[in-house]
């Protein structure tokens, strides 16, 4: 049985961050912020990003396809679009593995 993740918004994020790095609010969101920003602009040029222990995060290109209208049962064509892939690091894969 899956059990239910607790969730936290980005604010609450930035408020970890600040008690976590001993640094103000705002340094920690301009901290965020850089951080996500970097990682976009790496990926949007076609970076992978490998941070050890936590994960990868990489460029997915998927291609054309056929496929069906699950409602009609018609056949359409599924555009080819870009992504997102992000594999687990160990570390972090064991550290939850481990939080039962």
């Amino acid at each position: 049985m899956a059990t239910t993740a607790k969730k936290i918004n980005r604010t609450e994020l930035v408020e970890a961050l600040s008690l976590n790095l001993g640094f103000s609010k705002a340094q920690s969101e301009k901290v965020l912020n850089g951080l996500v920003e970097t990682i976009t602009e790496k990926l949007v040029a076609g970076y992978e990003i490998n941070i050890t222990g936590f994960g990868l995060f990489k460029p997915v290109a998927r291609g054309a396809r056929d496929g069906i209208n699950p409602k009609t049962k018609e056949k359409i064509k599924i555009a080819a679009t870009k992504s997102v892939g992000f594999k687990v690091g160990k570390t972090l894969k064991e550290a939850v593995k481990a939080s039962k």
